[in-house]
């Protein structure tokens, strides 16, 4: 059971890491093209919001199932 967990943790941090930097290589690519003045965040903001959201559950997620584990008194 841990290593599906551990399984887990890593393949929502990669997708996390992943979305960031598809997210900031986009914002940098698309800032060329805009004029100057403008904010090229406000385009990708949702992709970051969700990046940054994704990377805090991965490190929040072992933490929770220890958690989950102690109280349930399972071991394995």
């Amino acid at each position: 059971m841990y290593k599906k967990l551990k399984i887990i943790e890593n393949t929502i941090f990669i997708a996390a890491v992943s979305l960031g930097i598809y997210a900031l290589g986009s914002t940098y690519l698309k800032n060329k093209d805009l004029p100057p003045g403008v904010c090229p965040i406000d385009n990708n903001k949702d992709l970051i919001y969700i990046s940054i959201g994704l990377l805090i559950f991965s490190i929040a997620f072992p933490y929770i199932v220890n958690m989950i584990i102690k109280l349930r008194g399972n071991k394995s």
